[in-house]
């Protein structure tokens, strides 16, 4: 504080008055502020102290009886997040840091007292309580770093459950990760909500129930849906995931297209026109509020498109797309890093399937560079129109 206040008032943003008497306020507010750390003694004497009491606990573990194991880990977890507290109020170290072990504590309590009593540790059971309680660290804490253990947790109980998950456990992660999606605020807990709710979607593939390849387009557009519900700040923030979303997916359909001779078994003529009609609704929603996520409502005819067995549909949509979404970037002045790296992406899928055997590798890289000199010409015009409108 005191070397800010001097920076300050060298550069004549504070007088040496106002300086003086600020640094004084600060003094006499936190009095004991020159306490904030601990001496480095006693630091190495706490860790010396704690590898003696997890060796002597290590020694002793397996002639401790069940209740005694349980018992000291949870001591453990509540000292350190007795220690957060003291870190909190004292201003010394990080709490989050000491919260954040108190949580991998929690875990580890489960893990020895369900082993100590010969409880099964298999299934959702031991991820989802750590996931709930990294929701819980986050609400009560608001800080990123329990978002980003919220969404490991939530990440590693979707794929616990695999290869078969009921209705009912499905429904109850779904209803947890759109919660946390809903009641989200800041970035990182919105970016991660959103990706757990897509990822409820595709474990619909895990469900005995009906058996669809479109999940994830499905569930896309249903997030669309979504964001009409969700406020404003919320939903700049989520847009740029629904083109990032899609082109991943439609990138997806096309490999597996491409790949698969002859027809695929879960195809239906019928969820291919619903899906087409959904995709029509977004794109009537996303014209009128949602322009942004507009590139979705492309995937509202991959189902019609996948009974070409040919995947040259697929192959035209998504070389369109790229094209179409580096115009629109460049007209609007966007970064065109993400449209590029699309559009590679599209041309390797492509060469893959339609190429690989067939052209020479130096022939298709010839191809690229020429569409790539034809998307830099017509960049140029369209700048070119835009300065003399200007000018």
């Amino acid at each position: 504080m005191e070397r800010k206040l001097r920076e300050w008032e060298r550069e004549k943003l504070l007088s040496e008055e106002t300086a003086a008497t600020i640094l004084e306020y600060e003094k006499q507010k936190h009095p004991a502020g020159k306490k904030t750390r601990l001496p480095l003694l006693m630091i190495v004497g706490l860790v010396f102290f704690t590898l003696a009491v997890f060796s002597f606990i290590a020694a002793n573990w397996q002639v401790m009886p069940p209740l005694l194991k349980s018992g000291l880990v949870l001591t453990l977890m509540w000292l350190i997040y007795g220690l957060g507290t003291v870190s909190e109020k004292r201003g010394f170290s990080r709490p989050v840091l000491f919260r954040l072990i108190g949580l991998a504590m929690f875990g580890a309590s489960l893990i020895v007292t369900a082993q100590a009593f010969h409880f099964s540790t298999s299934g959702t059971i031991l991820p989802w309580a750590v996931f709930l309680a990294a929701l819980l660290h986050l609400a009560i804490w608001r800080h990123n770093a329990y978002a980003v253990a919220a969404f490991i947790m939530g990440a590693v109980t979707l794929a616990a459950s695999v290869p078969v998950v009921s209705w009912l456990e499905w429904g109850l992660f779904a209803a947890a990760a759109l919660t946390w999606l809903i009641v989200s605020r800041g970035q990182l807990p919105l970016v991660f909500s959103w990706m757990l709710v897509f990822g409820s979607g595709l474990k619909l593939w895990s469900t005995p129930a009906y058996e669809s390849p479109f999940w994830p387009v499905w569930t896309l557009f249903f997030l669309v849906f979504l964001l009409l519900a969700l406020q404003e700040e919320q939903r700049r923030i989520l847009l740029p995931l629904y083109p990032a979303f899609g082109a991943v997916s439609l990138l997806v359909y096309l490999s597996v297209r491409g790949e698969t001779a002859g027809a695929l078994p879960d195809l239906s003529w019928l969820e291919a026109w619903g899906l087409a009609a959904a995709g029509a609704a977004v794109f009537g929603i996303c014209i009128w509020k949602l322009k942004p996520a507009v590139w979705t409502a492309v995937l509202g005819a991959v189902g019609l498109m996948m009974f070409d067995q040919s995947a040259v549909l697929l192959a035209i949509t998504a070389e369109a797309t790229a094209l179409g979404y580096l115009f629109y970037a460049q007209k609007r002045s966007m970064p065109l890093a993400p449209g590029f790296i699309y559009f590679v992406l599209v041309q390797a899928v492509i060469y893959v399937i339609f190429a690989w055997g067939r052209m020479d590798m130096a022939l298709f890289f010839l191809i690229g560079a020429l569409l790539l000199f034809a998307l830099s010409g017509a960049a140029w015009w369209f700048n070119h129109r835009r300065e003399e409108a200007v000018s």
